[in-house]
């Protein structure tokens, strides 16, 4: 109602002839009230809003900058990596079914053997220093059937892509590893190795943002004695992601 009161107050002021300050017939004193009562009440967010706010509104979304966009903070997103997407080496590893209907992994069968199985980790990433993916700790989901693994250890290697400067290319600097924690469950080879269902958690010591030319690996070096069936059912990296 004010917004109303106001606009016809205005268009009232508008239609008369100049008024002699402070007369009866002065509404600009009235009109500059209401305005600045509106502009120090702030809006009830309860509150519908009014058409001429509607329009407003409208009238800024309809003509801003097509490059602007909204703006995400978010500090519990999360993307997980099939087992179709790891790089699976040495031995035979087979798409299979799991012991739980529907559900689905790469089966290693028992050969004595030193295998990597890794992940390249690629959530959202930016150029623009502190956007994209603060990357701050990843998950490993796994199987180990009929005999225990020798060993089981997790490298998070962070690596840089070549900046092309010359037209037969550069060649990839050496990855950095990244310090990170295990969890409870798996901070010993023994609870790694173990027979049974892992769900295993790095936790990156200290948390960092990807930038455009980052690669990210997650290297798992699997020892097997002979016997030891390895089942991957994939890996999850959790981060803040801002854009």
């Amino acid at each position: 109602m004010n917004a109303l009161r106001t606009i016809a107050a205005i268009t009232l002021q508008s239609n008369l002839a100049p008024a002699a300050p402070g007369s009866a017939l002065d509404t600009r004193a009235w009109v500059n009230s209401l305005r600045g009562a509106q502009r120090r009440q702030p809006r009830n967010p309860d509150r519908p809003l009014s058409i001429v706010e509607k329009f407003k509104r409208g009238m800024a979304i309809r003509f801003r900058n097509p490059e602007q966009g909204g703006y995400i903070h978010d500090t519990a997103v999360s993307q997980f990596f099939s087992p179709g997407m790891a790089l699976h080496t040495v031995g035979t590893w087979t798409d299979t079914v799991g012991n739980v209907a529907l559900t689905y992994m790469k089966r290693r069968t028992g050969a004595g053997a030193t295998n990597q199985l890794v992940y390249p980790i690629i959530p959202i990433q930016n150029s623009v220093a502190l956007k994209g993916s603060y990357v701050k700790s990843i998950d490993l989901w796994y199987e180990i059937g009929t005999a225990a693994l020798t060993t089981f250890t997790v490298a998070l290697d962070l690596a840089t892509l070549p900046v092309a400067s010359a037209a037969t290319g550069t060649a990839f600097a050496a990855p950095t590893a990244q310090t990170f924690t295990y969890d409870s469950f798996h901070n010993t080879n023994a609870l790694r190795v173990a027979i049974g269902k892992h769900h295993l958690t790095a936790t990156i010591t200290t948390p960092f943002w990807l930038d455009d030319d980052n690669l990210l690996y997650m290297d798992c070096t699997i020892v097997d004695p002979g016997t030891a069936v390895y089942d991957d059912y994939g890996a999850r990296v959790n981060a803040t992601l801002r854009l």
